[in-house]
């Protein structure tokens, strides 16, 4: 994998030295073959649910799947503005995905009228189950993470 330059910087002494981790966001692991193998197994040997990563400036690294769920959905408190790590203030914009309530819902009423359950129904099967059973098929998942959970 390739991996962008990181600057690390110095812990801050608020931050427990049991939450500190040696994780470049960009290059997660020299053995993986890719980043969602690299996740599981960092994800794996982590036993918080939030560390901290020295590189690129510093930042929090939530590590369950439920953490990130309830980052994204709570704008309060996280704002979905920067995307980027380190943040950059002159990234650009993704449309709805980086915009906070009340600005991201015209975009999101526009994306929900295409999600809707009959919509979804409409869509040609033959077009989307061969490509998400190749995704699924024993060979590939054993060679990702030998970990599926599926959903339906």
């Amino acid at each position: 994998m390739s991996a962008l330059a990181s600057s690390l910087v110095s812990t801050p002494d608020h931050i427990a030295q049991e939450l500190v981790v040696d994780f470049d966001v960009y290059a997660p692991s020299v053995d993986a073959s890719d980043f969602l193998e690299a996740g599981v197994v960092f994800q794996a040997r982590t036993a918080h649910r939030v560390v901290w990563s020295p590189h690129h400036g510093g930042h929090w690294v939530p590590t369950r799947g439920q953490d990130v769920f309830d980052i994204h959905a709570d704008h309060e408190r996280f704002s979905s503005k920067y995307f980027c790590i380190p943040a950059l203030d002159n990234q650009g914009q993704l449309g709805a995905f980086t915009l906070d309530p009340p600005e991201h819902e015209p975009f999101r009423r526009f994306l929900n009228k295409g999600m809707t359950p009959n919509v979804v129904a409409c869509w040609r099967r033959p077009q989307i189950e061969p490509p998400c059973r190749r995704r699924v098929e024993p060979d590939n998942m054993a060679r990702r993470s030998g970990v599926t959970r599926l959903v339906r």
